[in-house]
């Protein structure tokens, strides 16, 4: 969802304007669909916020990582579950758009 438009309008009403619907005043236009909403003091909008990756991720691929000469099988595993998690997280911030 991208935010298209958002300005004021007279007596200091908002309208708001993205790809999937459009707010003004009471009323929410969802592409087919018109509804009217009563009793709306004000509107507001605020993106989720984006998962970081954790220094213990890092931590833990280069645990794997030194691992890989002494114990092949259980380093492989610390990175591949290393490597799952940060797979993991990007694509959850990837749907947050």
């Amino acid at each position: 969802m991208e935010l298209k438009q958002l300005f004021s309008t007279q007596d200091n009403e908002l309208e708001i304007i993205t790809d999937s619907f459009k707010i003004n005043k009471n009323i929410i236009e969802l592409n087919s669909r018109i509804i009217q909403v009563c009793n709306i003091e004000s509107i507001s909008m605020v993106e989720p916020k984006k998962k970081g990756i954790t220094i213990g991720v890092f931590i833990g691929f280069i645990i794997g990582l030194a691992l890989l000469s002494y114990q092949p099988l259980v380093g492989t595993i610390v990175i591949g579950l290393s490597a799952f998690y940060i797979y993991c997280i990007v694509q959850g911030n990837k749907k947050l758009m």
